[in-house]
């Protein structure tokens, strides 16, 4: 009887892995896959986690990138603004050090801005995924409870088949980023691991 559940067991394991890796080859191999690299930047790396986070979530997220043919990556980056006020008058400034990391690779110039946490406020984005007829979207970066659950909230309103890699995401707290990886996980998101 030990021996029929360690079986089982045994067999289950190797089911669900070979599942998973099939799902994984079938999505890294699709061309209406995309992974969407959000806000891999400089001032988010430096000022907003800690630096052992940073260098991990790095690890992962390159690590995410090398495993998708360049032309199935977008990189996603905020802008941030401030308006300034002085004796000649108002301006809306863009702050310096928003920049891609210089840490993550980047094996192409498919950059979208946006303004707002959700991606697909950026309409340049949501353009280059309707003209590639992009079906299924795959999330990394930064940070989960805020600019990838807007994002991936309103993909999933759209209609996209979302897949998020959790070692590859970070939260300002792990306890934030786990709550918010579960709510996204009830609405549809799956996980996905690369490694």
């Amino acid at each position: 009887m030990k021996t029929l559940i360690i079986s089982l067991a045994i067999t289950g394991f190797l089911t669900y892995f070979s599942t998973a890796k099939a799902q994984q080859t079938n999505l890294l191999n699709d061309a209406k896959t995309i992974l969407v690299v959000m806000d891999m930047q400089e001032h988010f790396l430096t000022e907003e986690i800690k630096d052992s986070a940073s260098d991990s979530l790095l690890e992962e997220v390159n690590w995410v990138i090398n495993s998708f043919p360049p032309e199935q990556i977008v990189y996603v980056t905020s802008i941030m603004r401030v308006l300034s006020v002085s004796f000649s008058g108002k301006s809306i400034d863009t702050l310096p050090g928003m920049n891609l990391d210089v840490r993550l690779k980047s094996v192409n110039d498919q950059v979208f801005n946006k303004i707002k946490p959700d991606a697909f406020t950026s309409s340049d984005f949501s353009a280059f995924l309707m003209e590639k007829n992009i079906e299924k979207l795959v999330f990394v970066g930064l940070m989960a409870e805020h600019c990838i659950s807007a994002t991936v909230n309103t993909a999933l309103k759209k209609g996209f088949e979302v897949y998020l890699v959790p070692e590859a995401i970070c939260g300002k707290t792990t306890h934030k980023k786990e709550k918010a990886l579960r709510q996204l996980q009830r609405k549809g998101a799956q996980f996905l691991s690369i490694r």
